[in-house]
Formats: C-alpha cells, sequence, structure tokens
C-alpha cells in the first residue's frame, strides 16, 4: 500500500461508520415487538411505535396519547482467516435505546420517535494481522424524527423528517515498519449531522393490512473531525511531516430506505393474530464513492476520491403474532419471525469494520396488554455464514453471528 492510501484509509473507515445503513450495524427496531417478529410488522397497530415504523397508521391507534419506551442488549463476534494469519473479535455488549410518541384523534395523528440505528463498539485487538486496516470502533448515531399523519376512512398518509447526529472513534495502525515500530492513527472528536424526509401510506381493512414507508437519502456532513497520528516509536517519528495531525471536511450521500409490509389478520381492531411479510429494499448504489478533504496535507495530497459502487439491497421479514390468552381489553400473545438480510458490500471492499456476508436467523418474544399499559420481551440471533474477501490489503474470509435481547414499555391516555 502506498503512502498516500495508507493516510486516506482511516478516513475512508468514518464515512463507512456513517453508512452501514443495511447490514452493518443498522436497525431499523423501533421496540421490543418488532424484534420478536424479526422486524415484520410495521403494519401493527398496537402502539406508538408507528412514529417510526409506519407514520401513516398513527391514526388508527385508540384515541388520545401513546408513550412507548425501552432499551435493548446486542452482543455479536467475528472471525477473520487469511494468507497472512487469523483474527477474532467478541464485540462489546452494545446498549440502545428508542422511545416513542403518539398524539391522535383518529383523523389527524402527530407523532415523534428517537432511537439509534448505527451503534457499534468492536476491539479486533492491536497486534492482530488487520491493524493495518481497522484495530478498534466505538459508533453511535441518533434519528430524531417529528412525524405527522391524516386519515381519511381506511385509508391514512403520513410523512416526516429525519434529523441525524452521531459521533465516532475509530483506531488502526497506519504504517507497521518492523515489530516494534509503528504509526498508530486516532480518528475522533466528528460529529456528523443529516437531514432528510419520511413519506408514508398505509390502508387498514377487516382482513389485510398494507403499508409503505420510504426515508430519503440524506446528505451526511461532519464537522469537527481530526486525525491524530502516533509518530513516538523510535523508527516512526522520521513519518511525522507526513502525516501531521489535521482536521477533515466530509460530505456524503447517503441511501434511501423504502420498506413494504403486507399482513393478514382476524379483523381490524386488536386482531388475535397478525402475519406479514416486509420487504426492505435499500438504495446502497447511491454509495458510488467517498470524497474528502484535509486541511493540511496528508500523504502527499489534501484530497481524495475513492470508488466504492456498494450493490442495493432486498431484505425479507416474515413474522407474526398470536393472542393466547384474552381477557376482555387485556391479553397475553407470543410473536415469532425469520429474517434473510443480503450484504450490500463487493468482496473486493469488504473489510474488518463491517464484515458483512449474507444474514439469516428467527425471533420470539412475548406481549402483555393490562388495562392502558403494554410490556413486551423479545430475543433474536442471527448467523453470518463464511464470505471471502478479495480486499487488497486484507484478503480473507469472515464469519460471525450476533444475539440481541430487548424489552420495552408502553402507556395509554
Amino acid at each position: 500500500m502506498s503512502i498516500k492510501q495508507l493516510g486516506f484509509t482511516l478516513l475512508a473507515l468514518l464515512i463507512m461508520a456513517g453508512i452501514a445503513w443495511g447490514n452493518g450495524y443498522h436497525t431499523t427496531l423501533s421496540d421490543a415487538a418488532s424484534l420478536g417478529q424479526a422486524l415484520a410488522g410495521i403494519t401493527r397497530v398496537e402502539s406508538s411505535t408507528t412514529a417510526l415504523d409506519l407514520p401513516a397508521a398513527m391514526p388508527f391507534l385508540e384515541q388520545g396519547i401513546h408513550v412507548l419506551g425501552g432499551a435493548l442488549r446486542q452482543t455479536s463476534e467475528f472471525s477473520f482467516k487469511g494468507a497472512t494469519g487469523k483474527g477474532s473479535t467478541d464485540s462489546e455488549p452494545i446498549l440502545g435505546m428508542f422511545v416513542n410518541a403518539v398524539w391522535n384523534n383518529q383523523q389527524i395523528a402527530l407523532g415523534i420517535s428517537q432511537n439509534f440505528p448505527f451503534n457499534a463498539s468492536i476491539d479486533w485487538g492491536k497486534n492482530w494481522v488487520g491493524r493495518h486496516v481497522l484495530a478498534k470502533v466505538d459508533l453511535h448515531v441518533g434519528n430524531t424524527s417529528p412525524v405527522f399523519a391524516y386519515r381519511t376512512g381506511n385509508f391514512s398518509f403520513g410523512g416526516g423528517l429525519n434529523l441525524y447526529e452521531g459521533v465516532v472513534e475509530l483506531q488502526r495502525t497506519t504504517l507497521i515498519i518492523d515489530n516494534d515500530n509503528e504509526v498508530r492513527s486516532i480518528l475522533g472528536g466528528d460529529h456528523g449531522t443529516g437531514v432528510g424526509y419520511n413519506l408514508s401510506f398505509f390502508f387498514n381493512s377487516n382482513h389485510f393490512n398494507f403499508g409503505v414507508n420510504h426515508h430519503s437519502p440524506l446528505t451526511l456532513k461532519t464537522h469537527g473531525a481530526d486525525i491524530k497520528f502516533d509518530t513516538d516509536d523510535e523508527l516512526a517519528i522520521q513519518f511525522t511531516p507526513l502525516f501531521p495531525d489535521t482536521g477533515v471536511r466530509v460530505e456524503l450521500l447517503l441511501p434511501s430506505v423504502t420498506r413494504i409490509g403486507l399482513a393478514v389478520k382476524d379483523r381490524q381492531e386488536d386482531p388475535n393474530y397478525l402475519i406479514e411479510m416486509t420487504f426492505t429494499r435499500t438504495g446502497w448504489s447511491n454509495y458510488r464513492e467517498l470524497r474528502f478533504h484535509f486541511e493540511k496535507t496528508v500523504g502527499g495530497s489534501q484530497e481524495s476520491v475513492e470508488e466504492k459502487r456498494w450493490n442495493d439491497t432486498t431484505e425479507f421479514s416474515f413474522g407474526g403474532n398470536y393472542i393466547f390468552k384474552r381477557d376482555g381489553q387485556n391479553n397475553m400473545r407470543v410473536r415469532a419471525g425469520i429474517f434473510y438480510q443480503p450484504s450490500p458490500i463487493p468482496k473486493k471492499v469488504l473489510d474488518p469494520f463491517t464484515p458483512d456476508t449474507t444474514r439469516h436467523g428467527f425471533s420470539l418474544g412475548v406481549g402483555i396488554k393490562r388495562d392502558d399499559w403494554l410490556i413486551d420481551v423479545s430475543y433474536l440471533t442471527e448467523t453470518f455464514p463464511e464470505r471471502a474477501s478479495t480486499l487488497p490489503e486484507l484478503a480473507g474470509v469472515y464469519d460471525g453471528a450476533a444475539q440481541v435481547i430487548a424489552t420495552s414499555l408502553g402507556y395509554h391516555w
């Protein structure tokens, strides 16, 4: 790898952190009930999670104010095998939170949701074979979305804004001189923001639901990002002029995401069962290149463009719920689901930050409704079959697995 390429690799990882939308570390999780159905069920009309899953469905909730909040815990593990060696990591447990609220008079509804669609904490270690690509990453990105909806008969329409904000820290070895001398890099101080919009449509009949929720592409702009290079080793100090600490500016177009749900049920209000197929289409082909500018010259240049050319993906989720105990307005229900997620990343750019393979798995959950309270607990497991990477800097085979547990609590006035 050339000195110029070495200087740009760390910043490329920053951008990948910002767009790990499809598989990677992105989730459209709105509550534990959604997780229990493997993220299938955007047409559910149960709680204020409609503010995120399908804003157009908000007017079909009971009249009044609905609130719901909760948390999740995710653990994952990855392994790598290549011609130059092996590596493995157990990610630090990730704790995520979500909260949403809806006011509804069954014709007009206003809502707001807040979740963390990107969360990652992976430490491959300072001495592993791929440390020149990535050693450690901590990523936390939140989305706040104010939305509205209007209902006419069995149809309703909704829309709103997506307000993204997040931080990321990355560590890697930029240059390996020998076993005792390296140039190490830390990227941090980044504050990224972006604004997009969402539009949705919902049709609710006695025996089936149909909904579409579209999130626009958006431009993520970074503020205050900087790269610091550690050249304190005896032989590394000579490279200090080539790798000065510097700020950087980045703008990147993020992909569109469209979710379509089709569900069958036994009756219109509070059905005994609901089974849904959800399709998620992510416009990854928008991500064709990285373009960024350094405030100082790094590796002989202040600007760089790298081609990525990711692929659009279609994710399938199939899940549902069934009420096995009912007492008036109170009930208990079981949830289950399966899913399939293809990777958007071509083999030639597959790396240890997003070691994405085609993912599949299943989930289970239990929900309780008592008076105006809602409680859900759910569990999801997924496996990542082996997938080869032809990345010139680190060719090899990745695999992994992940587990998520979530709980949520809601109330209606």
